[in-house]
């Protein structure tokens, strides 16, 4: 199976060297995912609009090896503020009903100033081979 990569050929890589995801074997590590549209490298306004986009975001990634969200195990949320994680919490509540993966989240700064949310998951799959990046 071995070891494959995804680069998003974002700003934030070249900024600050990494690959947006790896996929080593069946298991898939994603890097931070946040809100910004990367077409235009745009963040919405607000919390919410911003958890629906890196959700969706995040599902791109995954969708590129072959995997959906059912198949994230762990989950970390960095947000902003009390604010933010009130408006995220039910979004990802609803995205996340019936995966059965581990979740923590945690209030930090972000290194965006525009950015409120950002998301970090671990997948796996059981199949024999997952898609490469």
């Amino acid at each position: 199976m071995g070891r494959s990569v995804y680069r998003a050929g974002t700003v934030f890589e070249e900024i600050y060297p990494h690959c947006k995801a790896v996929r080593v074997d069946r298991t898939l590590y994603v890097s931070g995912t946040g809100g910004v549209n990367y077409a235009t490298g745009k963040w919405p306004a607000t919390a919410a609009e911003q958890t629906r986009l890196a959700l969706a975001n995040l599902h791109d990634v995954l969708r590129r090896f072959g995997l959906r969200f059912s198949d994230i195990v762990r989950c970390e949320v960095i947000y902003t503020s009390d604010d933010v994680w009130a408006a995220a919490m039910p979004i990802i509540a609803e995205r996340f009903k019936g995966v059965d993966a581990t979740h923590v989240a945690f209030k930090a700064g972000l290194p965006v100033a525009e950015m409120l949310i950002e998301f970090l998951v671990i997948a796996w799959s059981d199949a024999a081979e997952t898609k490469g990046g």
